[in-house]
């Protein structure tokens, strides 16, 4: 059986949802969607700071009328892009944030940046979800 590279079934998952561009900062798993991103014909953009990759996500969806995308790396990469969906929230811009964690099995024991990042994000999102692997 062919192995299939769960970052490649995500930025698959992208397209298919109708998104052609996504923004991010490359690091960890993140870069892997990244790079297969153009593979199935979604442009990624990379930024500074994960912070830029929400405020670019949210202006690029709400200008050209579509959701926009960021996809931010585990630990502080996730809390940088709190205001970008602070701000997307309050504008009623469409963003969607796909952000990395570490695995659930892996809680607390002291994992690479390990981080609750769902109760950041509850008040401001209209859904914040963890999906275990």
């Amino acid at each position: 059986m062919a192995q299939v590279e769960g970052s490649a079934l995500v930025a698959q998952a992208i397209r298919r949802e109708g998104i052609e561009v996504l923004f991010g900062l490359a690091g960890g798993p993140i870069q892997d969607i990244m790079g297969f991103a153009p593979h199935y014909g979604v442009r990624p953009i990379g930024v500074h700071h994960e912070q830029a990759a929400t405020f670019a996500a949210a202006a690029y969806g709400y200008v050209k009328n579509q959701v926009g995308v960021a996809v931010l790396a585990a630990g502080p990469g996730v809390t940088n892009g709190v205001t970008g969906a602070h701000v997307a929230y309050d504008n009623c811009f469409p963003l969607v944030i796909l952000g990395g964690s570490g695995p659930q099995r892996a809680r607390y024991t002291g994992t690479f940046q390990e981080t609750e990042n769902i109760p950041m994000f509850k008040g401001i999102t209209k859904m914040a979800v963890q999906v275990d692997s």
